[in-house]
C-alpha cells in the first residue's frame, strides 16, 4: 500500500513539472505570422519579422508585463531614418544587443557580398540610422540568425554552404569575437559535435555557459529541433542534448531569454498551403538547463549643469591586468546604458565623452559576491568646464603679482577674476589644450600652457606661476674726483626700494673693466659705494622706469683735510633737534667711513634755511649738528675725533627764493679737519 503512494507521488510531481513546462503561444490573439522572435536582454520587449503587408518587415512591441509573466503590447514596425530601403527589400532574423541601441538583422541590401548578409543599424537622435554591412563577417553565401552576446564580445550567425550531398545547402553554426579596435575578428567554425549536420539560429546564454541552438540532427525526422550544448572554454562544447517539453513535429527554431530570466521564447514554423507559417511559444528552461545569473548594471550619463543626457562612451577594464574587455556607447537621446557582467574579476568603470569629464568607478564582481536581485544602479555627471586658480608671484622674492591674462587662439575666451593677493580665477572648457598670456608690468611675458584634452577626473584646479622680472643691465663707473682715474677695489651694495630688500651685494666686471649688474625694470634702486680707504662714500638713487637710465658715474672725493661731503637724508623733527629715523641709514655709513678710516678728524656741520632769525637758526644748527655728533659717539666712535658745529644761514648753497633752494640749505655736511697720516688702523684695533 505504501509503495502504491509513493507512485501516486512521484507521478503527481512529474505531472506537475510536465505542466508546469507546457508551451504557450506569446501572442494569443494574433493572426499573422511572426518569424525569428527575439526577447530583448532586459525582457522590457520583443523584435521579429512578419510579412503581414506581404513584404517581410520588422516589428517590435513593448512588455507591458514582468520578465516571467509578460503581457504584450501592439507592435510598431521598425522604421529607419531614410524611410523604406527599396521595394521589395526582404528583413529578418532581427537582434537587439544588451543595450538596446543597435539592431542586427539580415537582408540583401545594395552593399550586400553576395547573398543574404548580416546588417546592423544604430539608434540615434531618436531614430534607427541607416543600415550598415557588417563587414568580414559576411560572404559569398547567406549569412542567417545572428545574435549578439550580452556582454557584446561574440556575434553568433549560420551560414549555409554547401553540404554532403551535390546541390545540397545545409546551415552551420559560426561565431566571431570583438577585435580591441572595435571591429569583428574572422568568422571562427563551431566545433564538429555542434555542426554536426545542419544547425542554425544559435543563442548564447548570458552568463556565456550555455548554447541553444535548432538542428536537423539524423535521427531527427519532424525537422528542425531545440538542442542545448554547454560551453567549457572558447570553442569547446559539451555534446548537445535535446531540449526536452520544447519540440514539436513543426520546426521549432530562434530560442532567446531575457537575463536573468528562464523563460524561454522560441519560434515554431510550419509549411502549409504553400507559405511558411510562423508563432512565437514561450516555455520555461527545465531546470538541468537554466542559466546561472549575471550581473546587471544600468544608469545615465549627463552634464552635471544642465542635466541633459550625453553621448558618452564606457570602457571596462579588469582592475588587475588594465586588460579593456568592454566598450559601450550610451543609448540617446536617453543617455542610458546597460551591461551584464558574469561573476568572477573585479573591474573598472571609465565613463567619458567628447570635450567632457572622465569618472571611473570600481566594482567587485568575483565569485564571493552575491548577485543582487535588482540592477545595480549608477548615475554618472559629467561637467565640460573646470575652474583653474592661477598664484603668480615673482619668481625671486616670491611677492604676490596683479597684471592681466588674455587667452591665445580662443574664440569664445573664458572671464578671467581677480581675486587679490595675486590669485586669478577663470573657467576653462574641458577637452582643449588651453593657453594663456600672463602680463604683469616689467616682467617678462609668460605663456602657462593648461592641457585638458584628456582624462579630466575633478573640476577645480590650483597652480602656482613664477614670473622672471624684466631686467636691465646697469653700468656703474667709479674713479677719483680728482684724477679721473678708475677706482676698482670697492664694495657696492644695491637696495631694490620697491621691494624693501638688498638684492644684491657684488657686482661683477665686464671684458671692459666696467661694473655691470642687471637691475629690475620699473623699480627705483639706492645704491652706496664704498670706495678704498682714503676715499669718501658715495650714496645716490636710480629710477629704472626711466629706459634711458642705465648707466651711473661716481666722483668718490679723497678724503683730505678740508673735504667735504654733503649727508643725505638727514632729517629731524619740525623746530626740532632731534633726529629722524630715516637719518640713520645715512649716518651709519659715517659711522664705517670713520672706522674704517681711524686717522681722520671730522667736522659735522649744520645749516639752515633763512626762515626765523639769525639766533634761532643759528642755535637750531648748532643743536642739530650736536645731535649729529650724539649719534655718532652711539656707534663707538670716540669724541675727539668728532666736532659740532652750526652755522645756521650764513653759508647758503643757493638763494632762499623758493621751497626746493630753502631745502638744498637746510643740510648737514661732513668735513675733515684732520688728517693723521701716522695712524695706524691695526694699532687702533
Amino acid at each position: 500500500m505504501k509503495l502504491i503512494y509513493t507512485l501516486f507521488i512521484l507521478l503527481a510531481l512529474c505531472f506537475q513539472i510536465v505542466l508546469a513546462q507546457v508551451s504557450v503561444p506569446v501572442f494569443t490573439n494574433a493572426s499573422y505570422p511572426v518569424f525569428s522572435p527575439k526577447i530583448n536582454s532586459d525582457g522590457s520587449s520583443m523584435v521579429y519579422a512578419s510579412n503581414i503587408t506581404g513584404n517581410m518587415e520588422l516589428y517590435r512591441c513593448k512588455n507591458q508585463g514582468t520578465k516571467e509573466s509578460p503581457v504584450w503590447g501592439v507592435p510598431e514596425v521598425l522604421i529607419f531614418e531614410a524611410g523604406s530601403l527599396g521595394i521589395g527589400v526582404q528583413l529578418s532574423h532581427p537582434c537587439l544587443n544588451a543595450t538596446g541601441d543597435m539592431l542586427f538583422f539580415t537582408s540583401v541590401l545594395q552593399e550586400n557580398l553576395g547573398g543574404t548578409d548580416i546588417y546592423f543599424s544604430r539608434w540615434a537622435n531618436g531614430k534607427w540610422q541607416q543600415p550598415q554591412n557588417i563587414g568580414n563577417v559576411n560572404s559569398m553565401f547567406d549569412e542567417e540568425a545572428p545574435m549578439i552576446s550580452v556582454d557584446n564580445r561574440y556575434l553568433f550567425f549560420s551560414r549555409k554552404q554547401p553540404g554532403e550531398k551535390s546541390g545540397e545547402l545545409v546551415s552551420k553554426i559560426f561565431y566571431a569575437k570583438k577585435l580591441e579596435d572595435g571591429n569583428w575578428g574572422a568568422p571562427v567554425l563551431l566545433s564538429s559535435n555542434i555542426n554536426s549536420t545542419d544547425e542554425n539560429y544559435p543563442f548564447l546564454s548570458a552568463d556565456n555557459k550555455l548554447l541553444f541552438f535548432s538542428s536537423k540532427r539524423k535521427n531527427d525526422l519532424d525537422g528542425y529541433n531545440l538542442y542545448v550544448s554547454k560551453r567549457f572554454a572558447e570553442n569547446l562544447w559539451g555534446d548537445p542534448e535535446l531540449l526536452p517539453g520544447v519540440n514539436t513535429d513543426f520546426d521549432d527554431v530562434s530560442p532567446s531569454l531575457a537575463v536573468n530570466s528562464n523563460l524561454m521564447f522560441y519560434n515554431q514554423l510550419q509549411f502549409k498551403k504553400k507559405e511558411w507559417l510562423g508563432a512565437a511559444y514561450q516555455l520555461p528552461v527545465p531546470a538541468q538547463y537554466s542559466v546561472n545569473p549575471v550581473f546587471e548594471f544600468l544608469g545615465r550619463v549627463f552634464d552635471k549643469n544642465s542635466q541633459a543626457p550625453l553621448d558618452a562612451t564606457i570602457l571596462l577594464r579588469y582592475t588587475d591586468t588594465r586588460e579593456q574587455f568592454l566598450s559601450l556607447t550610451t543609448t540617446m537621446p536617453e543617455g542610458t546604458y546597460r551591461f551584464y557582467l558574469t561573476p568572477g574579476r573585479e573591474f573598472e568603470m571609465e565613463v567619458f565623452c567628447k570635450n567632457y569629464s572622465h569618472q571611473f568607478l570600481t566594482f567587485d564582481a568575483g565569485f564571493k559576491t552575491t548577485i543582487p536581485k535588482e540592477p545595480v544602479v549608477n548615475q554618472f555627471e559629467l561637467f565640460n568646464q573646470v575652474i583653474l586658480i592661477l598664484n603668480v608671484f615673482d619668481r625671486e622674492i616670491f611677492e604676490p603679482l596683479q597684471g592681466s591674462i588674455k587667452f591665445l587662439d580662443e574664440t569664445n575666451p573664458g572671464t578671467v577674476n581677480y581675486l587679490g593677493n595675486g590669485r586669478y580665477q577663470m573657467e576653462l572648457s574641458v577637452g582643449k589644450n588651453h593657453e594663456l598670456e600672463i602680463l604683469v608690468p616689467n616682467y617678462e611675458p609668460y605663456i602657462f600652457t593648461f592641457d585638458l584634452s584628456s582624462a579630466i577626473l575633478f573640476n577645480e584646479f590650483e597652480r602656482d606661476v613664477e614670473l622672471e622680472p624684466s631686467k636691465t643691465q646697469f653700468e656703474i663707473n667709479i674713479a677719483d674726483m680728482e684724477t679721473d682715474e678708475a677706482i676698482n677695489e670697492v664694495e657696492i651694495v644695491i637696495t631694490n626700494l620697491e621691494k624693501n630688500e638688498t638684492i644684491v651685494k657684488k657686482v661683477r666686471k665686464d671684458e671692459n673693466g666696467k661694473f655691470i649688474v642687471d637691475l629690475r625694470a620699473g623699480d627705483k634702486y639706492e645704491i652706496d659705494v664704498n670706495g678704498p680707504k682714503g676715499y669718501a662714500f658715495y650714496n645716490t638713487k636710480v629710477d629704472m622706469s626711466d629706459t634711458e637710465n642705465k648707466k651711473l658715474d661716481v666722483k668718490l672725493k679723497p678724503l683730505k683735510a678740508k673735504t667735504k661731503l654733503v649727508l643725505n637724508d638727514i632729517t629731524f623733527e619740525t623746530n626740532s633737534a632731534d633726529l629722524n629715523t630715516s637719518s640713520y641709514e645715512e649716518l651709519d655709513r659715517v659711522i664705517k667711513l670713520l672706522i674704517d678710516n681711524p686717522e681722520i678728524k671730522i667736522e659735522i656741520s649744520a645749516h639752515s634755511d633763512n626762515v626765523g632769525s639769525d639766533a634761532y637758526n643759528l642755535k637750531l644748527s648748532s643743536k642739530r649738528a650736536q645731535s649729529v655728533v650724539d649719534y655718532l659717539i652711539s656707534g663707538q666712535l670716540p669724541l675727539e675725533r668728532l666736532i659740532a658745529k652750526g652755522y645756521g644761514e650764513s653759508m647758503p648753497v643757493a638763494s632762499n627764493d623758493t621751497e626746493e633752494n630753502r631745502a638744498k640749505n637746510r643740510r648737514v655736511e661732513l668735513k675733515i679737519i684732520d688728517v693723521n697720516e701716522n695712524e695706524n688702523p691695526q694699532e687702533n684695533e
